[in-house]
Parts: C-alpha cells; sequence; structure tokens
C-alpha cells in the first residue's frame, strides 16, 4: 500500500513506514503525547485523534517526504497507516477498507446543536452507542463485535465525509459500506428556536441487498452488512446535540451526558442512558406490538430502560415491554406505561436502590408550569404469562421512592399474579409531596362470592404522605380484593379525610364506584353513592367481626355532622370521615415555613388601612368571617374492597418505615401523635 501512493523506492518507503509506525504509537498509547498532538478528544484517549491533528503530525514529522495523490473523484491524505478521505459525491470506498466491513466515518458538519438520525431496519445491528463529548464534529464507528476491542480499531479507514451541495439540491446522499448518509442543507428548528444542521444516516441491512443490486448491478452486494454477523454502531457526537435513534431490534446506550431532545425507540431490547436533558425526550422499547384477540402484548423478550443518573425535559414519554428503573426524572409531562408479557426468571437490581418493580424511580419531580402538570405512570399486568410457579420473584408494580407534584397511577394486574408464595407490595409511594391519584384493581370473576376473591391480608397499597399541597384533593382507589392499603400521614400535617371500605363484604368495589364519587363537597351525593352501594351489597354476605378502617393514631377526629358510620355497616360497607390535626408539639421547621412563604398574613391583615371601607356595611371588614376566610384543609379520599389503615409517622418514623426497620414494642419509633414528654431531670 505504501509502494502504490508515495514512492518506489524501499529505502525512502521503509523510512516512512517507521515514521508511520512511532506516530501511530504515539497517538494510540500514549495519553500524554494528546496534548501535544492537539487532539480535542480527551475523555478516551483510545480514540483517533481530529484530521487536523493528523495533518499537524505528518507535517511535523516528515514534512517533505508526505506526498498525495488526489484522484478526479477525492482527495487521499496517507497519514500513516490511518487514511482519510475527504468523500464527494461520487465517492464508493467499497474496497478501501481493511478491517473486514468495518468504517469510521467522520461528519465535520454535524457539530454542536445539530440534529442526528440513525435508521435500521436489520437485525444484524445489535446495539447502538451513543458518546457525547465536548467536540464540534460527529465520528460514526461500525464494529464487527466478534472483532478485536473497540478501542484497537487502527486498521478501519476514516472518511471525512462532507456534503457539496448545489443550487437545485436541498439534499444530498453519500453511501459508505454499511452506511448512507443523507445531508439536508437547509438544516433543522430545534426546540430553543435555533437553526441547526441535519444528518440522517440509514444503516443497510440485508434486506437492502436486492434493492441495492437491482439499482447498481455493477456493485457487489458489500454495500450492506452481512446477515451473520453481529454489528456496533458507535456514535461519537457533540454534547450538545438532538438524536433519534430508531431500531428494528438492538439495545441502545447513551454514555454521558447528552443536552438536546432525544428519541430512542427499539423493538424488545434494552435502552440504558445516563443523564439526558432537553425539551423532549422519548424512549420506546416496545416498537414491535403484535394485535391478538386477547388485547395488546408485545412480541420477543421483554426490554429493560434504565436511566442510571436522571431525566430533566418539559415532556417526558417512557414506553416499556419489560420494566422502567429510573434514580431521577424531573419534568412538566411525564408519561410512563409498562406492558409486560412475562413475569421476571431472577431478580436482578441495577443498583444499590432499585427494588426490582416493573416501575422504578427514585425521585420524581413535576415541575410546575402552564397547563396541567403531572406525572402519569400506567402499568397493565394482566398479559402475564400464567405459567410461572410459586417461587418466582416478588416485585412490585409500581415503586416511586420520593414525588414532588402531582403523581397519577394506575395498575392493573391479574389474578395470577397473587398466586406467588409470598404477595409482594404492589403500589408503593415512599414519599408524597404534594397529591397523588392511586387505582389499583384486579379483574372481577363472574361469581362474585367465590372464595378466591376473599380478602387478602397482605399490604398492596402503601403510600406516605410527608406534604400535601394546598387545597389539593388526593385520591386511593383499591378493587379487585388485592390486599389492605396503608395509609401513613406525617404528624404535622392537617388534612380531610374519607374513608369507604367493604372488607366486610364479599362484594368488590363496583367499577362505577372510586375514590373521586365521595370527594364531592355535596353531601347529599356522598350519601346517594353510599345507599346505592348499600343496596349492592344487601346482595352478598357479610362478615361482621371483622376491622375494615383501622384508625391507630390520636390525632384523627371524627367528624360528627357526616353520614353516621354505622348506618350501612350492617351490610359490609363501612364510611368514616373525619379531620387529621396535627398534635405533634413540634415547632415549624425551616422547610414548614419557606412553604407557607415570607409574608404573615394574619400580621398583614391586623395592620392592614380601613379608611376606604365601610365599618358599617354588611361583611365590612369587622366581620370575622369576611377578614378571615376558612382555610380549606386538603382532602385524602380512599375507597377499598380491603382494608384501610391510617398512621401518623414522624420524620424518624417514615425513615424507619422506608428501610424495613423493624419497630420493637417498647420504643414504638415515630408512631405517636406528639412528641414524647423529655425526661425530668
Amino acid at each position: 500500500m505504501l509502494q502504490q501512493t508515495l514512492s518506489h523506492r524501499h529505502g525512502h518507503a521503509f523510512k516512512l513506514a517507521s515514521i508511520s509506525y512511532h506516530y501511530f504509537f504515539l497517538t494510540r498509547r500514549s495519553a500524554a503525547a494528546l496534548p501535544l498532538l492537539g487532539t480535542s478528544n480527551r475523555k478516551n484517549p483510545l480514540r483517533p485523534p481530529s484530521r487536523s491533528a493528523h495533518l499537524a503530525c505528518a507535517n511535523f514529522f516528515n514534512a517533505s517526504a508526505r506526498k498525495t495523490h488526489p484522484s478526479s473523484d477525492s482527495k487521499v491524505y496517507l497519514n500513516n497507516n490511518v487514511r482519510h478521505f475527504f468523500a464527494t459525491s461520487h465517492l464508493n470506498d467499497e474496497n478501501s477498507h481493511t478491517s473486514s466491513q468495518s468504517a469510521r466515518i467522520l461528519v465535520p458538519a454535524l457539530g454542536q446543536n445539530g440534529t442526528l438520525v440513525l435508521r435500521s431496519k436489520s437485525k444484524s445491528i445489535s446495539k447502538v452507542q451513543i458518546v457525547p463529548q465536548w467536540r464540534d464534529d460527529t465520528l460514526l464507528e461500525m464494529v464487527h463485535e466478534e472483532d478485536a476491542p473497540v478501542e484497537d480499531t487502527s486498521d478501519i479507514t476514516t472518511i471525512t465525509a462532507e456534503p457539496s451541495f448545489t443550487t437545485q439540491s436541498s439534499a444530498q446522499q453519500q453511501n459508505f459500506r454499511g452506511m448512507r448518509l443523507t445531508f439536508h442543507k437547509d438544516g433543522i428548528k430545534t426546540s430553543l428556536g435555533r437553526l441547526g444542521s441535519l444528518v440522517e444516516v440509514d444503516l443497510l441491512g440485508p434486506h437492502l441487498e436486492t434493492e441495492d443490486t437491482e439499482r447498481h448491478p455493477s456493485h457487489d452486494s458489500t454495500n450492506s452488512l452481512s446477515n451473520s454477523l453481529s454489528w456496533t454502531l458507535i456514535a461519537t457526537v457533540p454534547e450538545k446535540s438532538n438524536i433519534t435513534c430508531q431500531l428494528a431490534s438492538g439495545d441502545i446506550v447513551v454514555a454521558g451526558k447528552l443536552e438536546g431532545d432525544a428519541h430512542l425507540s427499539t423493538a424488545s431490547s434494552n435502552i440504558t442512558v445516563t443523564k439526558l436533558r432537553g425539551h423532549n425526550v422519548t424512549l420506546n422499547n416496545a416498537a414491535n406490538v403484535e394485535r391478538t384477540s386477547n388485547g395488546e402484548q408485545f412480541s420477543g423478550e421483554k426490554g429493560t430502560i434504565y436511566v442510571s443518573k436522571a431525566i430533566e425535559a418539559r415532556t417526558v414519554q417512557i414506553s416499556a415491554s419489560g420494566r422502567v428503573r429510573a434514580r431521577m426524572i424531573n419534568g412538566s409531562d411525564i408519561n410512563i406505561h409498562v406492558n409486560p408479557s412475562k413475569m421476571p426468571t431472577e431478580n436482578t437490581k441495577l443498583d444499590e436502590d432499585d427494588e426490582g418493580a416493573f416501575i422504578d424511580i427514585g425521585s420524581l419531580y413535576v415541575s410546575h408550569g402552564a397547563g396541567e402538570c403531572e406525572a402519569r405512570l400506567s402499568i397493565n399486568a394482566t398479559n402475564l404469562n400464567s405459567n410461572h410457579s410459586s417461587s418466582s420473584p416478588n416485585v412490585g408494580l409500581a415503586r416511586v421512592k420520593s414525588s414532588h407534584g402531582h403523581v397519577t397511577v394506575q395498575a392493573k394486574v391479574d389474578n395470577t399474579y397473587l398466586q406467588v408464595s409470598k404477595k409482594p407490595t404492589l403500589v408503593d409511594l415512599g414519599g408524597v409531596n404534594g397529591s397523588c391519584d392511586v387505582l389499583l384493581e384486579a379483574p372481577q370473576p363472574s361469581n362474585q362470592c367465590d372464595s378466591n376473591i376473599q380478602q387478602n391480608d397482605c399490604v398492596a397499597t402503601r403510600v406516605h404522605f410527608d406534604a400535601f399541597a394546598p387545597e389539593s384533593i388526593s385520591t386511593i382507589t383499591s378493587r379487585g380484593k388485592v390486599g389492605e392499603t396503608s395509609i401513613t400521614i406525617d404528624r404535622k400535617l392537617d388534612a380531610d379525610l374519607r374513608l369507604l371500605s367493604l372488607a366486610k363484604s364479599s362484594m368488590a368495589l363496583p367499577d362505577k364506584l372510586d375514590a373521586h364519587s365521595i370527594s364531592s363537597d355535596d353531601v347529599e351525593e356522598i350519601s346517594s353513592a353510599l345507599d346505592e352501594l348499600d343496596e349492592l351489597a344487601c346482595q352478598h354476605s357479610s362478615e361482621q367481626t371483622r376491622d375494615s378502617i383501622l384508625i391507630e393514631t390520636d390525632a384523627f377526629q371524627y367528624d360528627r355532622d357526616a353520614e353516621n358510620p354505622d348506618s350501612h355497616s350492617q351490610h359490609g360497607v363501612d364510611y368514616i370521615q373525619g379531620t387529621m390535626k396535627n398534635r405533634s408539639g413540634e415547632p415549624d421547621s425551616r422547610f414548614d415555613i419557606q412553604s407557607r412563604g415570607k409574608i404573615n398574613i394574619d400580621g398583614a391583615a391586623s395592620q392592614a388601612l380601613h379608611g376606604f371601607h365601610s365599618k358599617t356595611s354588611e361583611g365590612g371588614i369587622h366581620d370575622d368571617k369576611s377578614r378571615f376566610p376558612l382555610v380549606v384543609l386538603p382532602l385524602l379520599c380512599v375507597a377499598s374492597d380491603g382494608r384501610i389503615k391510617i398512621e401518623t409517622l414522624s420524620w424518624l418514623g417514615s425513615i424507619a418505615r422506608r428501610y424495613g426497620l423493624e419497630e420493637s414494642n417498647k420504643s414504638r419509633i415515630g408512631r405517636q401523635a406528639s412528641r414524647t414528654p423529655r425526661l425530668e431531670k
């Protein structure tokens, strides 16, 4: 190769080969020499340096000995054993690779604020790895999995692809081995309103061989990827880029922080991201969906979506065929949907804080903005394969360790899921700061008196409230005799509670009645709903000896003006209404003071000017009700056909409960409604 390009003199060629070897060794193996070579890739010293670094080092080592032989279609710079092609529209490098169809394409036109679109319909693409770096160009590398390690790609030719647009063309295509690049002259406007470059990359697979052969009979079929081989695409992109990746199959990995819109889609494979920050983020590994008469089922093996650090975006859309695990998600409009097709074969935790639930989120933040801002979590576990044994892993449906804002959880579970040896907590909201709407339901059998739907004593829904949003309404509904509903509230909170339970009855909660039915301010509407429920409960058996609603705190005060609790209990319907009062005696913390604002409303009202108001007018300033309107407390409504338990916990008790610390009978950590009196000296 050196003899054909540089010189026919053996001595001169041997001298250049020696220089090439030493230059490659310095650039590839010596991290200390990288700053001297001028490479901008300091995070990964094994990556090839930029084109300018190659040219500068070649001139430095042997400026007089370097010779170039440009052809009519392209310029070829021979920098040692790494060749750079400055591509034109007529360049086709079918026979120029030395590493068995591997390729390395440098795209200088795709820099910061650019948009890269990766598409593949081939099953031979097993993995796409996106590596964000602080650079102003993009490097695409296609590597065979069975080749040498990715870091050792010295024999792969580096091709610099630069488009040459004409006055009439708005797009240009360039074909390389296994890749087809489409450059758009006008670019695309991003979510920030800026105009950036747009490059589309189609990964050619075996299904395109016939099409390419018919169009270009003279070209051999090596223009596409081999069907018997598995390939990995490594895209080294600028940190501030917009990425769209659509694969027929194969894993997608984002190794690093990516600032920009990200739309990642594959079928029944894994998606792993480190940190995404942009306006719109979409993660979907359930792209291949089969419609059946029984419902919607995802074909192939289940896939996992794992966010190792965080997602920060205005709109977050996540759809998974297996499970979703994220450390933190922050957004204004968050939608997470999981439709698993089978139970997990083993408990594989992705990090130390992973509980293994189908939706497992460490911290969920809902940013306030225009419109309705909330997080919606949806899981449909009714299509699970029923051939799992009783020793299958015990995993929950949805778990959120801490949430801020409004969170909606809708979970559906099959009865076969509840037949495992140790029934897990299906929905677990560790610390709610704001409000929530929870719906957990199982399909109801045709025979309501069947023994299979008798009360389950295991905790199916567990929710802990750290703070309520002012004047908010939170609802929790459990339908299908799935288990107990356990509610714990911080003992410094004030809230109105309405509790409805059918634990004494063999009847499941009707579909037309939920916790929203008892959240109305109209007393007659609630009474009508209870009377209708009582008529339905008369047709089923009831158990009077069972406790349906347990109030294990002294902070709860019954509302005597509400519906009589004993009026419906004879048919198995129990309803309790009351108020949770702060009887802790603890001083306000800095967080409590800041959450109420810096203005003292009572003090400001007492010092307000009264000269422009009539003191004798009806409803005037001296009317206490007009001056100080009644404070509307947050409302919590719970409707379940199982048992309901209400407790108050201190901050220490909530931590102990969260991490599973057993409470001794003597200490009862944090379960008192008020502080323990100090010991006398």
